[in-house]
């Protein structure tokens, strides 16, 4: 996050070996953490009930993944729950939504804040915050949008990590595929940081970016897009 992000993993000038390069970038990660970690507390009781809408944007993401937690978390707290689909190029009016039915908090997942800036500014007004993910903007009072997880300090973390792995894997020779979408600002971050580090550490490595559409995605195209891709290299 925005918050507690932490660097990309670092490499050599000096190293020659890809994969020792990279296996040495792995090896940070492979120790899970035990415990909170420091800098996390436990909340000494549970909260005041609440109403918390989700706007459930319209990638498989978000009702296979994202909505399910989100029930989980607010069954586990006993807070309301709201879903609201909205389209990721234009949630607006889900969020309007969401403050009309009189919501505490109101969670949103990959559009950017420029896309619902004036309902966030509406929400503000009536002291509703809003919690994003999976963007790039960064979390300001004055925006009424307070957090930003999986943004690109998470992915300058994550992308390259799997990146190292894959150099690891092909023994330093892979010709990489990396399918994305670029309407999504976190995921063409994603694919920069990937890019990034496989063009650094592995000289012998290729790598060729795959831009597929929103709509690609949502009308099923994107299997056939890469089976093409694969077919033609």
């Amino acid at each position: 996050t925005t918050t507690a992000g932490t660097e990309a993993p670092a490499t050599t000038a000096a190293a020659t070996d890809p994969v020792s390069v990279a296996k040495a970038n792995l090896d940070k990660f492979l120790t899970p953490p035990k415990g909170i970690p420091a800098g996390f507390t436990k909340l000494p009781s549970k909260p005041g009930k609440k109403k918390f809408a989700f706007l459930k944007c319209d990638v498989p993401t978000c009702t296979d993944y994202l909505a399910p937690g989100y029930a989980a978390a607010a069954k586990a707290i006993g807070w309301d729950l709201e879903v609201i689909p909205v389209k990721s190029v234009d949630p607006s009016a889900g969020m309007q939504q969401a403050i009309d039915d009189g919501a505490d908090y109101i969670a949103i997942t990959g559009s950017p804040y420029a896309t619902y800036k004036n309902q966030a500014l509406a929400a503000k007004a009536k002291g509703i915050p809003i919690l994003s993910c999976y963007s790039t903007d960064t979390p300001s009072v004055d925006s009424n949008m307070l957090t930003e997880c999986g943004d690109t300090n998470f992915v300058n973390t994550g992308a390259p990590v799997i990146a190292d792995w894959v150099i690891v894997d092909s023994g330093a020779k892979a010709h990489v595929l990396f399918p994305t979408i670029n309407d999504f600002t976190v995921l063409k971050a994603a694919s920069d940081a990937f890019k990034g580090e496989i063009t650094k550490v592995c000289p012998d490595c290729t790598f060729q970016e795959l831009n597929v559409t929103l709509a690609d995605l949502l009308a099923g195209k994107v299997p056939g897009a890469i089976a093409s891709q694969l077919q033609s290299h």
